[in-house]
């Protein structure tokens, strides 16, 4: 069924995705009025438990404009507009709670400092500007986790298995799931690490050791594994190999620790393994030009020793 409604929404997505687009700004700015009007009246209903004095009703309807204009202006301001929330992290986190807390200060001195309307309840200006600020982080981190479900129910992408749960795995799995260049989607880990056992990272369940990559790969039906672990040794890759065996789907790795710190962006340059890899320095280069007069030598020497032995023969 998940396929089904993932695949649905792939289509949605693919039809009114440019328009979309096209009125972002206008759609968020939108939500965003939406989710402050509603962090607004729920603190209304949770401050009076739902039965709210007819004197305060007036006080608090007259002065919703307000509310919704500082607390629109500060988000403005701070730039909350201009963030891709499929990309939402601890930055974006950050400059949503500072709008919310500017907000609650300058709506505290508009309206009971400059403007004297004390009816108004502090508590409430207080509750808008936590639940503003749950309400916008929320919607963010459902529309971040909403792309990257799709991304792992999809039908489209290829299969993979990524072995190693460390640093590594965990920004390939990321990149990944975030859209990146790549044809496959991460569906588990594999890693010797006992403390990362059935645990789950971006989503991504842990579901075994090295040793059991062939069955792993076979109960998740993966098209593809993938080494994530740069600084592997010979007998950690002859490990892998070895647990491989059977194995009829490609195997791929990332580059070294040596080539990863050199250009980091060869994190995404996943490769067939090659035997190389089995290599605990970097293969030697053979330099075919110098090797060329040498190897021309010789040869003619042993050339001109087989004419003078058939001169001599034929001498005799």
């Amino acid at each position: 069924m998940k396929h089904v409604v993932a695949q649905l929404l792939h289509a949605l997505a693919a039809r009114y995705g440019h328009t979309v687009l096209a009125y972002r700004s206008v759609l968020v700015i939108g939500v965003q009025l939406i989710l402050i009007l509603a962090a607004n009246l729920t603190a209304v209903v949770l401050r009076f438990d739902a039965d709210i004095p007819p004197e305060y009703r007036q006080v608090i309807w007259d002065h919703v404009p307000a509310v919704l204009l500082i607390f629109a202006s500060s988000l403005w301001l701070f730039g909350t507009q201009r963030g891709l929330w499929r990309y939402v992290g601890l930055y974006d986190i950050g400059k949503i709670i500072l709008a919310s807390l500017a907000s609650v200060g300058v709506l505290y001195v508009g309206l009971h400092v400059v403007g004297g309307v004390i009816q108004y309840p502090r508590s409430v200006i207080i509750l808008t500007g936590l639940l503003n600020a749950l309400y916008l982080v929320g919607i963010r981190l459902a529309v971040r986790w909403f792309k990257e479900w799709l991304r792992i129910v999809g039908a489209g992408a290829r299969r993979a298995l990524i072995v190693g749960a460390g640093n590594a795995g965990e920004l390939l799995a990321r990149d990944m799931l975030s859209g990146g260049d790549y044809d496959c989607r991460p569906v588990g880990f594999l890693d010797d690490d006992p403390v990362k056992r059935k645990m789950r990272i971006h989503g991504i369940p842990v579901v075994g050791t090295i040793a059991t990559i062939k069955p792993a790969a076979d109960k998740l039906e993966a098209n593809e594994i993938i080494i994530a672990i740069p600084s592997a040794s010979t007998t950690v890759m002859q490990k892998i190999l070895t647990a491989s065996e059977g194995c009829t789907i490609p195997i791929k790795t990332l580059p070294s620790v040596k080539r990863l710190l050199d250009d980091p962006v060869s994190l995404r340059q996943v490769r067939p393994m090659n035997l190389d890899d089995l290599l605990q320095r970097e293969p030697v280069e053979t330099d075919r030009q110098a090797l060329t007069p040498l190897i021309m030598g010789r040869h003619c020497s042993s050339q001109e020793q087989e004419d003078r032995s058939d001169r001599n023969y034929v001498d005799k």
